[in-house]
């Protein structure tokens, strides 16, 4: 006897099924989506925190090798520089503290002084001038207050060793920077406090919960970047760092020693 198999006929999918699995397929990425950018977001502060302390942890060991005597936004007269292809490094590139600091960093940028967005930056600056690479660093130094400044305008004396300070706990060092009219990802070597005249008379009276609007606003700022959920990464001449607004580091305590002894959050550095 010969069986004969006969199909089925194949079952469908209802428009009432259909439209079931597209409103799932919805919520999930409605839940989902968000919740990958807050991981993103969480991810890229960690990793920057991380490199604040190895930065620290360099900076006190370019200070342990020289006497106890703090790497300086520019040190005057610095000879033998190199870059991370063991060239010399002259000129204005050579006495800038992010190729100083290098050798005490593992000898490369990538990252230690370039993190996140700024990695992006310095992948596609990497062939570029050495000069470039001392200027776009994920953070800038609070140089005329720490390590010293020749080329600044305020004539507080800077605390130039860590016994100097009164209080290194509450004393910024670095911070998340950026100034984007050089390029939208990089960071910027420097940062300025907000009462110092030699950037802008005054921070903005308008607090920040992002990046300002106008990239010209970076620099009237002192290029620091409040880019993780409006709160710039800082880290204090102790070592230690944590995570500032914009409000809070308009205290001129946390940027001059000078007023930290006076006890006084609008002190202004004589010019």
């Amino acid at each position: 006897m010969k069986f004969r198999y006969t199909p089925s006929p194949r079952a469908a999918f209802t428009l009432v099924e259909l439209l079931t699995v597209i409103a799932i397929v919805g919520i999930l990425a409605a839940i989902l989506i968000p919740t990958a950018a807050a991981v993103r977001a969480h991810g890229s502060k960690t990793v920057e925190l991380s490199a604040a302390r190895q930065l620290m942890a360099a900076y006190h060991l370019y200070a342990a090798e020289n006497r106890g005597r703090l790497l300086p936004l520019q040190e005057a007269g610095a000879t033998g520089t190199l870059n991370e292809r063991g060239q010399t490094v002259s000129g204005i590139t050579g006495i800038r503290w992010p190729h100083r600091l290098r050798p005490f960093l593992g000898d490369r940028f990538r990252d230690t002084l370039y993190v996140n967005t700024q990695a992006d930056y310095y992948n596609e600056t990497a062939a570029a001038d050495d000069y470039t690479l001392s200027v776009g660093t994920t953070f800038g130094l609070n140089g005329p207050f720490v390590g010293g400044d020749a080329s600044s305008l305020v004539k507080d004396v800077p605390v130039r060793s860590l016994v100097q300070a009164s209080d290194p706990s509450r004393l910024i060092a670095f911070a998340s920077a950026h100034s984007r009219t050089l390029n939208e990802k990089s960071g910027y070597w420097r940062i300025s406090s907000p009462l110092t005249a030699s950037t802008a008379p005054d921070w903005p009276a308008a607090d920040l919960d992002g990046l300002p609007a106008a990239l010209s606003q970076d620099m009237s700022y002192g290029w620091l970047a409040y880019r993780h959920n409006g709160r710039a990464v800082v880290a204090y001449l102790d070592s230690h760092v944590g995570l500032h607004t914009c409000a809070e580091l308009r205290d001129m305590r946390l940027w001059s020693d000078a007023a930290r002894r006076a006890n006084d959050p609008s002190y202004r550095p004589p010019l």
